[in-house]
């Protein structure tokens, strides 16, 4: 049996291999196929369970064996990748060794989650329960990890007899479920449920089954309860939750029998939404902020989804066969061209969205500034008939802003901004915004708008788990190197990644971005400087994304028949990539998405009229 000064050796052992000051308050422990949720913790350090006294090996498929310290939505966090299951021939008090070791480390919320089998009929492959109760079939047997004399702790407060009436915090689990909500998840998300765990390693028999749903479980697992147990005798709270990853079979010849192939298989369809639901709650429990649902619906929206907060211009499209010399005056390639078209980095991106995830139910939120003339009715007027919630969005005194767009005739363009209303935001953040930012999937901003508001959302996003996806283009100020840091994805054009690293060099010079090796040369000197992910647009050459674990994914463009214009293509494509990615689809997935709406965009004329509807990508 483990001692607990054997956990408080290990513990001040760990503590000499962190930062000075560093006390992790909460323990993330990721079950089968989930420990991808490691990936997403700042200024990581990682211990391999083999490098810990006391710590076995972990030997299962998915578990990776590691403890990795760090901040997450900025909190101190621990995360156990890989646990420790019975069937691998540990007692339980080596099972639950790891969060005693988390209690003498300071720890105080320990959030659990596991992979199940669901017994409840209405659960589906890919559904989540948050854990309210469960049944510890082996602890009723005797295999519990309190046996024994007990541990009082380095206080003397651990109690011999610990209730478990209240294992799950209520509190947590009502936070869990609103934060799903607002990642949008509540359609295959069930706010409570019973788990019963088994000790394996065999998967359960159909009269199994049947006994443990009859006895009031609604899924079943290998794990999760002895550490929920040694969890509340150390004080912490506890939030757990399941994913469903096959459908328990209650008769034989009801299913197919369960494998492990298949758990991993629904583990990797939701990864990525958990990791951000994970995120959401962590940034919700470290910064005090009300679940995300009701502060939305406080806003007057409906949370959730997809907010852009960005620029809205009127673009004047001027077609030439090519530009003047300093004072010649020349005529337009098209006598009646020079109309005008909405548009606006901001406005584009949210029209891309909302027209990209309107079959899938999402809600695409707008946040601007309208000026005070008539191009601001007729804009307003576009943007309400794409459906956008412009709730958000405030007027001033000033003109709306525009873009003067000068169009060749193989469709390049140069582009003249006029910021106008698009630079008359207040210097404070405004509370709705706040709460929309909160409980956003992610948040899209551009550099039409002023840094100081980049900035403020992108702190309100970053204490919340948010993503915030940044696009470069706007304009050609040196970005605040406050700013990087901020940011879970940063969309830089070739230029724009050039001049990138040339802000950050000592010199002043920027580096090569012609071929696709340079490019991704170019974005892990911005990625050493704070930002998680880094998006190259190359127009034609496609694309290329520096993955957070250095994966390099690209993606080449589309073929097109005939390029019309490519004034929206940038952000149709950056709008189309941050609706995959709220889906929770795989890079490549996302990336290939964006390419098939990027290229049907160039084929039109105009930013907003050339978007294309979520209908029309094959």
């Amino acid at each position: 049996m483990t001692t607990t000064s054997t956990a408080a050796q290990v513990a001040a052992s760990l503590v000499g291999r962190l930062p000075e000051g560093f006390t992790p308050k909460l323990f993330i422990i990721c079950g089968s196929g989930l420990g991808g949720l490691a990936d997403t913790i700042e200024e990581p350090i990682a211990i391999k369970y083999g490098d810990i006294e006391g710590f076995p090996s972990t030997t299962v498929a998915g578990h990776k064996g590691e403890l990795v310290f760090g901040k997450l939505s900025g909190m101190q966090v621990v995360c156990m990748r890989g646990r420790f299951h019975s069937y691998e021939g540990h007692d339980m008090q080596m099972c639950t060794f790891p969060v005693r070791v988390g209690a003498h480390l300071g720890v105080e919320t320990l959030v659990v989650t596991n992979a199940a089998g669901g017994l409840n009929r209405s659960f589906k492959v890919g559904d989540v329960m948050v854990m309210s109760d469960h049944l510890f079939i082996p602890g009723m047997a005797g295999r519990n990890p309190l046996v024994g004399l007990n541990d009082p702790g380095p206080d003397g407060s651990w109690p011999r007899f610990p209730p478990m009436s209240d294992a799950y915090d209520p509190e947590l689990a009502e936070l869990a479920f609103a934060c799903g909500a607002a990642e949008g998840l509540s359609e295959f998300m069930h706010p409570k449920g019973t788990y019963a765990m088994v000790s394996g390693p065999n998967y359960e028999t159909a009269a199994e089954c049947r006994f443990l749903h009859g006895a009031g479980a609604d899924a079943v697992g290998m794990s999760t309860a002895p550490e929920c147990i040694v969890a509340r005798h150390c004080g912490m709270k506890v939030l757990g939750f399941s994913l469903i990853t096959n459908v328990a079979v209650l008769h034989p010849g009801d299913g197919p029998p369960a494998n492990h192939a298949e758990v991993l298989e629904a583990t990797e369809m939701r990864a990525a939404q958990l990791q951000g639901l994970v995120r959401r709650i962590v940034g919700s429990i470290h910064s005090g902020v009300p679940p995300p649902a009701p502060a939305a619906a406080a806003a007057g929206g409906e949370g959730g989804g997809l907010l852009c907060v960005g620029s809205l211009n009127a673009d004047i499209i001027v077609e030439v066969d090519r530009f003047p010399q300093r004072g010649e005056t020349i005529g337009s390639r098209n006598p009646n061209t020079g109309f005008m078209l909405p548009g606006g980095k901001g406005a584009n991106q949210a029209v891309a969205a909302a027209r990209l995830s309107a079959a899938s139910g999402g809600v695409t939120r707008f946040a601007c500034v309208f000026g005070n003339d008539g191009n601001a009715t007729a804009l307003r007027k576009v943007l309400e008939e794409n459906k956008l919630d412009l709730s958000l969005c405030s007027t001033c005194d000033k003109p709306s802003g525009q873009a003067f767009i000068f169009l060749e005739a193989d469709g390049s363009n140069s582009i003249i901004i006029v910021g106008a209303s698009n630079l008359a935001w207040p210097q404070q953040l405004d509370a709705g915004l706040a709460a929309a930012v909160a409980s956003a999937s992610a948040v899209m901003l551009q550099r039409e708008i002023p840094d100081h508001v980049n900035e403020a959302v992108a702190r309100a996003a970053k204490a919340a788990g948010v993503p915030v996806i940044l696009d470069m283009g706007g304009v050609d100020a040196p970005l605040p190197e406050s700013l990087l840091p901020l940011l879970s994805l940063v969309c830089p054009n070739e230029t724009e990644l050039a001049r990138l690293t040339a802000e950050g060099s000592a010199d002043g010079v920027a580096m090569p971005t012609e071929t696709q090796e340079q490019c991704v040369a170019a974005a892990k000197t911005v990625q050493a400087r704070g930002v998680s992910q880094v998006l190259v647009t190359r127009g034609s050459h496609g694309a290329v994304l520096l993955g957070a674990d250095g994966s390099i994914t690209a993606r080449a463009a589309n073929m097109v028949e005939k390029v019309v214009d490519t004034t929206g293509a940038g952000d149709c494509f950056r709008a189309a990539y941050a609706v995959a990615f709220t889906e929770g689809r795989p890079t490549a997935e996302c990336l290939d998405f964006a390419a098939k709406a990027a290229a049907l965009c160039v084929g039109r004329l105009g930013a907003i009229p050339s978007m294309p509807n979520r209908s029309e990508i094959v």
